[in-house]
């Protein structure tokens, strides 16, 4: 923007970029500014790829851990045989059985989660400190 367009230097402080005509504000947007992702679209479609990799990371160990938390239930199951026989023998229905293994399993999962969630969570708490 110089004189030769019509503008003095007062003119053009006073003047907001919204009254700007289009013809005045094209050789402003031309300084050739681009994105990073326009810049290095590898990285960018590489990251992209990374999170899918979370995605069936996390995926994986979902399904681990329910193979996991089956199992456990499944041994307590077993381990409890003779438990079940004695409460069948008390006259406990099969509802009041899958119950109390239900909060039994219930509360291994708690448990899990907690002691889980803080050995995560410390050595985080470490770190950020540092």
């Amino acid at each position: 923007m110089t004189a030769a367009d019509g503008l003095n230097s007062t003119e053009l402080s006073s003047i907001t970029i919204s009254k700007l005509s289009q013809q005045q504000i094209a050789p402003i947007q031309n300084y050739g500014l681009s994105t990073a992702e326009e810049l290095m679209p590898d990285i960018f479609s590489w990251l992209s790829m990374l999170d899918s990799n979370v995605i069936f990371l996390i995926v994986v160990m979902l399904i681990i851990g329910a193979f996991t938390m089956i199992s456990g239930v499944i041994i307590i199951i077993l381990d409890k045989t003779a438990q079940i026989g004695i409460l069948k023998a008390l006259g406990a229905s099969n509802r009041l059985i899958r119950q109390l293994f239900t909060w039994i399993a219930l509360r291994f999962i708690v448990m899990g989660i907690v002691f889980g969630n803080v050995l995560a969570f410390a050595p985080y708490r470490l770190t950020i400190s540092v």
